[in-house]
């Protein structure tokens, strides 16, 4: 049997005892909840879907809702609504989700999808990714987006 020294032992030691620690971690870690989103292609009338994890939070469709409003990660792809549009209020009652978007929503640019099919995208996302939400109620400035 090969001797060997004692700094060699406590070098491969020391490289063990950081990957079973790192292993540990990584097992523990909470990297949140994979969540589905579905952007407008820039280049054509198909859609890009990403997945993003989510850290649960109280109020985790406010969250999900901020992230579909800042856009897409990948490139060539169009923002659901026009820049600058953000969540004033969001809040669940039975199975609708009633969100109320900043006036930013009504600035139509060409950078964004037409109004009513991002409201058509932002509800098909919502209800895909959240079963106990049905319906979605738009207000822009706490008045009816559409009536």
């Amino acid at each position: 049997m090969i001797k060997l020294k004692k700094s060699v032992i406590f070098v491969i030691s020391l490289i063990f005892l950081a990957f079973v620690s790192t292993l540990v971690f990584a097992l523990m870690a909470n990297n949140g909840k994979r969540y589905t989103f579905v952007f407008p292609s820039a280049d054509s009338n198909t859609c890009i879907i990403e997945n993003r994890y989510l850290v649960e939070t109280d109020n985790i469709v406010n969250r999900y809702v901020d992230e579909l409003l800042l856009g897409a990660i990948t490139e060539r792809t169009k923002l659901i609504f026009p820049k600058g549009t953000k969540v004033i209020s969001c809040f669940q009652r039975g199975d609708t989700l009633y969100l109320n978007l900043s006036k930013d929503f009504l600035a139509a640019d060409s950078s964004s999808y037409p109004l009513k099919n991002g409201a058509e995208l932002l509800e098909k996302n919502i209800t895909t990714n959240f079963a106990s939400i049905k319906k979605v109620e738009i207000y822009v400035d706490s008045k009816r987006a559409w009536e």
